[in-house]
């Protein structure tokens, strides 16, 4: 679309809406930070493994073949803190066996040393013991509780999660396929159909230059010279011209008319001049004085038209009825009136070479685009390869997965059955069932000392596993915003690429176009950047380079070519020119000359007043024949003054009357003839020193309009690669949910397991030995119940004590 301000000048571009290409999925799976109660074992971690990741150690490992006893030693170095945790598990591993051992020695030696002592089971320190005993062994069981349930829980999170990750690798590889296919297609898209928009427009208006160059040549034309008001004025000449020139041949018509009418009455003027003269010849000698009166002196026409009929301005004037003024006037009008035609005609072959040019730089364009096209293609190919061989890893782990939920699980049912039996035992003990108790809780501490190693074992795996994965995986990933060591493993210069190169350059196989640092990848798609600047594509495809239209010579040379040369217009032709000077000549006509030259009689006697002179001679005399015959002239006068003098004078009012409009007609043509010409010229001298000037300017604005449209459409695909389009937030998304799922949902459930373990390992460590302690209390209190007499038990209860058997339990309820 185009929104249009002016004709000429950089109308504003509306380029198509760029698609939005498929949707992510990524963030649909819900891995939120959220809230994840085992995310504090993280600090206790970095409390343990304060050191930055080994960066120099794996190095070593890796490329410099250091060998196995050093590597052990500097890794010591670095896992001191580890080691320390894992001797201290084994040792705690031993504790309860070693307390139980201790104790069943102290039990064996005491029990022969003290033969036969017993211990007062209604001794208030006994009791008092035996309720703090109780007290603690309740304690215990309930923060079990809160163990158990810890370790079923993280269980069930951590195998959830990893039957989860092929959904997740699957999601995740598709939504880095989608980035790759959204980011070419949308850059694809600004960078070609942008610029097709663009020379389609460009090319529209190449098709319309009649109007965008041809049309405000002429305007301005029109307004520094008035040629528009020039050529009506000149079509107003002409029309007036013509006009005149019937006025004239009518009036030279006329003129014919009575010159036809002059001769006729010439000749019968003469005829009664020679009658008049016989008659006067004839007249007899008696009235011959009175005959001689009748005098025919002046007996002839005395209206000249020959000087009138003959003028040559006349002449001419009448021949501009013949049109040669209008069509040199028609021709005038068409050279300025299209002058947009023309201009059309004149540039057609620089149009077609500007087209041209257009095409050949959309082509340039689209081979250049191509290098985009394969990294798409080859980075798509990764992708996949990489898709197949962690999904593969996913579906191995998976099965692995089962093994550890069913050491999981067992792990957490084995304490579950400790803390059954301890509250069972522990319950025996308060309803007074103290031998079932005593077996009960000796059940329950032999299996706390046979399930601590194991268990042991299972916590502490897991904490080298979670430990490390938290330490020397997820704190790199969440080493914000330098991302220090992920900088060191795989940027230039990089650990894990033993070539060189950083993690996006091998990724394309060692192109070092692509040699991007991931702290920069991440930190900009964490800000929504473009992934053309985020990746550094200008090295692949250099949009600005590409996109800047001064270097395409070839097409502003043939715009160069567009310029219009008016030095021939010709508006004023000789052909013109000299039918407007004849015009001019030819109205400077004296026609107040040819009308006094008509001014008097038509006859030289008045022919009435002469039939008047007869009639009153032919009164005078008496002779029957010389009277009829003078009466006779006299008639034929009379008669010829209605035949002929009469018309006459009519004739010559008309001309008289012809010439008096046609020389009121006269000046103002002269005038508006006189105004045109001095127009034309001053305008045709403009046309030849300043016509090429207006050409030129109104080209540069043309060409300014056409350059115009390339500008806008180098901002706004740069505007739009820098800004709009192609977004690599979906990257820093993916980078998200990764280090979400692997952190959050895999290593906090795992770290949590082990916590939750080892607290369980420590309440069974601190309550073996107030077990074996109520153990000994509950055995103590049934042989101090065995050794009791009968007359004891009667004289007891005699002093208000019940009878009790042996054997029952005791009144306390205890």
């Amino acid at each position: 679309m185009l929104q249009q301000t002016s004709r000429t000048y950089e109308p504003i571009l509306e380029f198509p809406d760029v698609p939005e290409g498929g949707k992510f999925h990524i963030k649909e799976l819900d891995l939120s930070e959220g809230v994840f109660v085992f995310g504090y074992i993280s600090s206790f971690l970095s409390w343990i493994q304060p050191y930055e990741f080994p960066v120099e150690l794996l190095r070593d490992a890796l490329w410099n073949g250091v060998s196995v006893g050093e590597f052990i030693i500097q890794s010591l170095q670095v896992e001191a803190a580890f080691i320390v945790c894992l001797t201290v598990g084994v040792l705690l591993a031993l504790g309860a066996p070693c307390i139980l051992g201790t104790h069943a020695c102290y039990r064996m030696l005491n029990s022969r040393r003290d033969t036969g002592r017993t211990e007062d089971s209604s001794d208030d320190t006994a009791n008092c013991r035996r309720c703090s005993l109780m007290l603690a062994m309740q304690l215990t069981s309930v923060l079990l509780v809160v163990g158990i349930v810890s370790m079923f829980v993280t269980n069930e999170q951590l195998t959830r999660a990893v039957d989860l990750t092929p959904n997740v690798v699957h999601t995740a590889f598709n939504d880095v396929t989608t980035f790759l296919h959204n980011s070419h297609q949308q850059l694809r898209f600004v960078i070609t159909k942008s610029l097709d928009h663009s020379v389609a427009v460009i090319n529209n208006d190449l098709d319309n230059v009649e109007e965008l160059l041809g049309r405000p040549i002429q305007e301005e034309l029109a307004m520094e010279t008035g040629t528009d008001v020039a050529l009506d004025a000149l079509i107003d000449v002409s029309t007036e011209a013509i006009v005149m020139s019937e006025r004239v041949k009518a009036l030279l018509t006329s003129c014919a008319e009575t010159l036809e009418l002059v001769a006729e009455t010439r000749e019968r003027l003469a005829d009664l001049n020679l009658q008049v003269d016989v008659f006067r010849l004839q007249c007899p000698s008696r009235y011959r004085p009175l005959c001689d009166t009748v005098d025919t002196g002046g007996l002839d026409v005395r209206l000249r038209l020959d000087a009138l009929v003959s003028d040559d301005r006349l002449a001419k004037i009448k021949g501009l009825g013949d049109g040669n003024l209008s069509l040199e006037t028609q021709q005038a009008r068409g050279q300025f009136h299209f002058i947009p035609q023309r201009v059309e005609k004149e540039t057609r072959n620089a149009r077609n070479g500007v087209k041209r040019q257009l095409t050949r730089q959309k082509e340039v364009l689209y081979d250049s685009i191509w290098s985009l096209d394969v990294i798409t293609r080859d980075i798509a190919y990764k992708s996949e390869d990489a898709r197949n061989k962690v999904l593969q890893i996913a579906k191995e782990i998976s099965t692995i997965d089962q093994w550890r939920w069913f050491i999981g699980f067992g792990s957490a049912m084995s304490v579950t059955l400790v803390w059954l039996l301890l509250v069972y035992g522990i319950s025996c003990g308060c309803c007074g069932s103290q031998k079932r108790a005593t077996h009960i809780l000796l059940a329950s501490v032999v299996l706390m000392c046979i399930f601590s190693v194991a268990l042991w074992g299972v916590a502490l795996g897991a904490l080298f596993v979670g430990g490390h994965g938290e330490v020397f995986v997820c704190r790199p990933l969440y080493d914000e915003p330098e991302f220090s060591t992920l900088t060191h493993l795989v940027d230039q210069p990089s650990v894990l690429f033993q070539k060189g190169g950083g993690f996006f350059s091998n990724l394309l196989y060692g192109n070092s176009t692509m040699d991007v640092p991931i702290r920069d990848v991440l930190q900009k798609c964490k800000k929504n950047g473009s992934a053309y600047s985020t990746f550094r594509l200008k090295q692949v495809f250099d949009m600005d380079a590409a996109t800047n239209h001064k270097r395409w010579d070839l097409m502003h040379a043939e715009l160069e070519r567009l310029h219009v040369n008016l030095t021939n217009l010709q508006l004023l032709t000789p052909g013109l020119q000299y039918q407007l000077q004849a015009l001019l000549h030819a109205t400077t006509v004296n026609l107040t000359n040819h009308r006094t030259q008509m001014s008097g009689q038509v006859t030289g006697k008045d022919l009435s007043s002469f039939a008047d002179q007869m009639t009153s001679v032919a009164n005078q005399i008496t002779d029957m024949s010389t009277l009829s015959r003078l009466d006779t002239l006299a008639s034929t006068t009379r008669q010829l003054v209605i035949s002929h003098i009469q018309p006459l004078e009519r004739h010559k009012v008309d001309l008289v009357y012809q010439l008096t409009a046609l020389e009121m007609k006269m000046v103002p043509l002269q005038r508006q003839v006189n105004q045109s010409l001095s127009h034309l010229k001053t305008i045709q001298y403009f046309i030849n020193n300043q016509g090429s000037n207006i050409a030129y300017e109104k080209f540069q604005d043309y060409r300014r309009r056409l350059v115009s449209y390339v500008d806008q459409y180098r901002t706004h695909v740069l505007n739009m690669t820098q800004l709009n389009v192609a977004s690599c937030q979906p990257v820093w998304n993916l980078y998200q949910a990764a280090r979400l799922f692997f952190c959050r949902h895999i290593m906090d459930p795992l770290n949590g397991f082990w916590f939750a373990t080892v607290w369980c390992l420590l309440l069974f460590l601190t309550a073996t030995s107030p077990c074996l302690k109520l153990i000994d209390h509950y055995r103590h209190l049934r042989q101090n119940n065995i050794s009791e007499s009968p007359s004891e038990t009667l004289m007891i209860s005699e002093q208000g004590t019940s009878w009790t058997t042996p054997g029952d339990p005791e009144p306390d309820g205890w």
